[in-house]
């Protein structure tokens, strides 16, 4: 690993981390935009409104979820597409040098591998592959997350 990190400069080094960090967040906001509003996921959610006798008399739980369904969709959308978008700015001021980025980055790309890799194995262990697009995500953010205690040690011969 040291070798691939000796032979990237700055710059190759922060296209390659923000183009695997893009397409982390986008394999990411895929895969939970699609489990929020899967059918299974609406109807346990109208399960729990039943249970909870929030429902209105009157209403079976296929109205509620024929309201409800797109209002879900599109709130999902709008979240992770706010925060692709967000991401995509703190990228690319981090490009630019910035400090507070970076610590940004460091910490969600830290926080983000962790959590992909134990959302992965848990996806596959339910059997869905989709745990698999999780864990390549979970290697993209390591890939950024590890990478500058690496290029620290080099640059400064540790």
């Amino acid at each position: 690993m040291k070798e691939f990190y000796k032979n990237l400069d700055e710059i190759k080094f922060k296209k390659l981390s923000i183009l695997g960090l893009l397409v982390a967040d986008l394999i990411s906001f895929v895969i939970f935009h699609g489990r929020i509003t899967s059918d299974k996921m609406l109807s346990f959610m109208v399960e729990i409104l039943r249970q909870g006798n929030k429902i209105p008399r009157g209403y079976s739980g296929l109205e509620i979820l024929k309201e409800i369904s797109p209002l879900i969709k599109n709130f999902s959308f709008m979240l992770f597409s706010l925060l692709f978008v967000y991401h995509l700015v703190i990228y690319l001021f981090y490009v630019r040098g910035s400090k507070k980025c970076l610590a940004y980055i460091r910490f969600y790309s830290g926080t983000a591998m962790l959590g992909a890799l134990a959302i992965g194995v848990s996806m596959l262990l339910q059997g869905s592959l989709y745990g698999i697009a999780i864990l390549f995500a979970s290697i993209l953010f390591a890939f950024f997350s590890l990478a500058p205690k690496e290029l620290r040690k080099i640059k400064t011969g540790e």
